[in-house]
């Protein structure tokens, strides 16, 4: 007893604490005394001593790890839930998102509830233990001084500590009451309003880049401080098997920025980029909980939407060389890649690589040829991005059917049957860039609605006009194209049209006012040749206009 020491929470005991935990000396010097006739006795001691003891440690102390064990395994479910949570990308579905963010919200109230049991059984062993256990003590000690006959001077001298002693326990016991009922109404409070938080500090689970390590933070809006600690929680998943059982703290740092992250640029929900100043100034990446949790969070360190400042581009000498080079450089690793143009890169990285292109400090440093910071789709929609951000466009549709007819063959026009043949054997190779089904249909497009070609729907063979071989040649060189020009319904243009009904028999969406949009089966009434082959005119709805001669079949 002498040697006892009782185990505190916190950092400074009051009078009655220590008078409390200074008893247990005091009782081991009375016992020296009266150690010849207490070694009769203390067979006697079972029920004055151990058994209550036992009661307590049964009734308190395995509460304590029953609550502990309720506590661990709400904190796995809650961890383990969170992780999935945070693991959604924003891509995924409104409905997926919000059912696994009300799961959450379950598990957090569940985790909250069990541990503030678990702390409340904590605290109420260790203030009980402080005066129940000398309380057995002392009920032993009257008990055993009765029969302790040769001992009843020094009980007599004891006298006075005893009742000193007695009133510290009352005052304790008192004290304990009285914070009890405090503490259970905090725990109220706190569990039905688990959203209210300081204006002046914050605190919470945060995920950090890069390796995405969980962190609990808090902040001090006084001194703009943020600190981060390693909670203690058993990893459960492969996302923190790089972190250790044991908390681990990191140095304080001092925020000068808070921003929230933009959504395309990165793959995970609820991000913020953090402007800390340790040493030197660095950009931190964090991920809240909830979208909730990370307006409270940059609420409280003043934080700021990110700026949309879109990078100018100019035509200059500079401009025409960063051209020059992006396409040089996409010409070299081939276009055989699969939707070179199609598929986007990382908008960041895209802004990155403009800002130092068109930089003329930062120009001459950028590596256009380096294949691992720059892959092909970053480069294909910087080149995107640099004609879209353009102070005036470089092709207006005023010119578009000037500069189509400018890049027309002077001798003789490609048959759009070549054009199908190829596509026909480039569906039989296979090569990386081979097109889609929807990419050779707008192929197609492209070269039947252009101003003085025949037009070609998909599936469906051109017809013959004139004009494809010239006004006599045939096809010379490729014998086999004069059997595939032959379609269903085609006519001679020499042929009169005279003024009739036909039926579409393809979607067709107009692209000047002067032609006419419509679906498959409608009916075009007074339909007559045009001066231009390849189209004709007729009326739909009451509208008259340009009808191309392949899209429609006569009745």
């Amino acid at each position: 007893l002498q040697k006892f020491q009782f185990d505190c929470i916190g950092e400074n005991l009051t009078d009655n604490e220590k008078g409390i935990a200074g008893s247990l000396k005091e009782f081991g010097l009375m016992l020296e005394e009266v150690a010849t006739d207490w070694s009769s006795t203390i067979e006697r001691s079972e029920l004055q001593l151990i058994k209550p003891l036992e009661d307590f440690r049964k009734e308190h102390i395995h509460g304590y790890r029953n609550a502990k064990k309720s506590f661990d395994k709400a904190s796995e479910r809650y961890y383990k839930q969170l992780e999935h949570t945070l693991g959604l990308s924003h891509k995924k579905k409104g409905q997926h998102l919000q059912e696994s963010d009300n799961e959450l919200h379950a598990h957090k109230k569940i985790f909250h509830k069990e541990a503030l049991n678990y702390v409340y059984k904590l605290q109420e062993v260790q203030e009980r233990k402080k005066f129940e256990f000398v309380e057995h003590l002392l009920m032993f000690m009257q008990v055993y001084f009765n029969f302790f006959h040769q001992s009843h001077e020094t009980a007599n001298d004891c006298k006075d500590y005893m009742k000193d002693l007695q009133m510290r326990l009352v005052s304790t016991r008192e004290q304990y009451e009285g914070a009890r009922e405090k503490t259970k109404t905090l725990m109220r409070k706190m569990s039905d309003h688990p959203e209210a938080a300081e204006d002046s500090a914050g605190s919470g689970m945060r995920w950090f880049t890069s390796k995405w390590t969980k962190y609990f933070c808090m902040y001090t809006k006084e001194n703009k401080l943020f600190q981060m600690l390693t909670p203690y929680h058993q990893p459960t998943s492969a996302i923190s098997l790089n972190q250790s059982t044991s908390s681990s703290f990191v140095e304080p740092m001092i925020v000068k920025t808070c921003t929230r992250r933009v959504t395309d640029s990165i793959d995970k929900r609820f991000c913020f980029d953090l402007e800390v100043e340790s040493g030197k100034r660095s950009l931190l990446t964090f991920q809240a909980v909830s979208d909730l949790d990370r307006r409270k969070w940059m609420s409280v360190m003043d934080g700021r939407e990110p700026e949309y400042i879109p990078t100018k581009f100019k035509l200059d000498e500079n401009g025409f060389r960063v051209i020059e080079k992006v396409i040089a450089e996409i010409e070299r690793r081939g276009v055989e890649h699969e939707g070179i143009y199609r598929l986007v890169g990382v908008l960041s990285k895209v802004d990155f690589l403009l800002q130092q292109a068109v930089n003329p400090a930062t120009c001459d440093s950028v590596d256009f040829s380096n294949e691992s910071e720059w892959e092909i789709n970053t480069l294909t929609s910087a080149l995107k991005s640099a004609f879209r951000n353009l102070p005036e466009p470089i092709l207006t549709f005023e010119l578009h059917r000037d500069f189509i007819n400018a890049a027309k063959p002077k001798s003789a026009f490609i048959p759009s049957a070549f054009l199908v043949e190829e596509t026909e054997n480039l569906n039989h190779q296979e090569a990386p860039s081979e097109p889609t089904v929807p990419n050779s249909q707008s192929t197609e497009e492209d070269e039947s609605t252009s101003p003085g070609k025949t037009p070609t729907s998909p599936g469906k063979t051109p017809t013959t006009p004139s004009f494809l071989w010239g006004a006599n040649d045939g096809p010379t060189s490729r014998p086999r194209s004069s059997a595939v020009v032959k379609s269903r319904g085609s006519r001679s243009p020499t042929e009169e049209v005279t003024p009739t009904v036909a039926r579409t028999l393809f979607s067709c969406a107009g692209e000047h006012p002067e032609e006419l949009s419509f679906q498959p089966g409608m009916l075009i009434r007074e339909v007559e040749r045009t001066e231009e082959p390849g189209w004709l005119r007729g009326m739909l709805n009451g509208k008259v206009g340009l009808v191309p001669e392949n899209y429609i079949e006569f009745i």
